[in-house]
């Protein structure tokens, strides 16, 4: 069983069969708001999926699937981790992510809550790190989500180690 599971919404468009998750610029801008060296890094050590297995709601592809989504968020939920983050309002409104105060949708623009559904898993909720985001622009977003992400990353992804942390930035080591 995993501890913990990052979940993005699909592979972009043009993307292989055999496309790994995150392997792309989307990847590559998740890992900097952690504070971890690079991609690869990312990759290697956090467990990562899809909601879809193919590219949804790009020009050529399938439209987005909320019921499909809705039942593949339910099986990775009861299937696998302790702990989820949602990437982006679409995955979270897959999970049924709720605020954790007032039951309303979170907005797009939202930093982050956590919620433990039912029995489950405790699910976080994070702006999706595609370049079309705007959420992570934000210095101060990245500073809350990284903040917020890495205790559960810490514990979470074991084989994680502090030399795959850029240790040479004063706001990432201040985080850890």
């Amino acid at each position: 069983m995993t501890a913990l599971l990052f979940i993005g919404e699909s592979p972009p468009a043009g993307s292989p069969p055999d496309f790994r998750p995150f392997d792309c610029a989307s990847g590559t801008r998740l890992a900097a708001v952690l504070g971890l060296i690079d991609r690869a890094t990312l990759l290697e050590h956090v467990p990562m999926r899809n909601l879809f297995a193919s590219p949804m709601g790009v020009p050529g592809a399938p439209r987005r699937d909320a019921e499909y989504a809705a039942k593949s968020a339910h099986n990775l939920m009861w299937d696998e981790p302790h702990a989820i983050v949602a990437l982006g309002r679409r995955v979270a409104d897959a999970f049924d992510l709720p605020t954790a105060c007032s039951g309303a949708r979170v907005p797009v623009p939202a930093i982050l809550t956590q919620w433990r559904h039912n029995l489950g898993p405790i699910i976080t909720y994070a702006p999706l790190p595609a370049e079309s985001s705007l959420a992570l622009n934000n210095p101060a977003t990245c500073a809350a989500v990284r903040r917020t992400l890495l205790p559960e990353l810490v514990l979470g992804c074991p084989s994680l180690r502090p030399w795959h942390f850029r240790l040479d930035d004063p706001a990432i080591l201040a985080d850890l």
